[in-house]
């Protein structure tokens, strides 16, 4: 998926008395069921300029607190879609995606 598909679908921008930049969050509702929840990330004042927002929104993409990509097929998604393991094995080790976590043996 590229920036602006990620942009599009898990951050939102909306402009009141603040300009407020809300990220989509995964809420596991059971083992295999999800919702996306917004949260306010950052308030900027409202003069804030379309470049200073842009470049945040850039600076989102690349925090690993709320997108990561999976070590062995690196796939970015939101970070509530993967998983971290640590395996006895070094290659077993890192933050996966579910995909790539069914070849070693996980199941969801």
């Amino acid at each position: 998926m590229s920036d602006k598909e990620f942009i599009k679908k898990y951050i939102k921008v909306e402009r009141a008395k603040y300009i407020s930049i809300y990220i989509a969050e995964v809420s596991w509702t059971s083992v295999d069921n999800y919702e996306l929840e917004w949260t306010c990330i950052k308030k900027k004042r409202i003069s804030t300029s379309t470049e200073e927002i842009e470049s945040i929104i850039n600076d989102i993409l690349k925090n690993e607190k709320y997108f990561s990509r999976c070590q062995k097929c690196n796939k970015r998604d939101l970070a509530g879609f993967m998983n971290s393991i640590k395996g006895h094995k070094t290659e077993n080790s890192g933050i996966f995606c579910h995909s790539c976590l069914s070849t070693f043996g996980y199941q969801f």
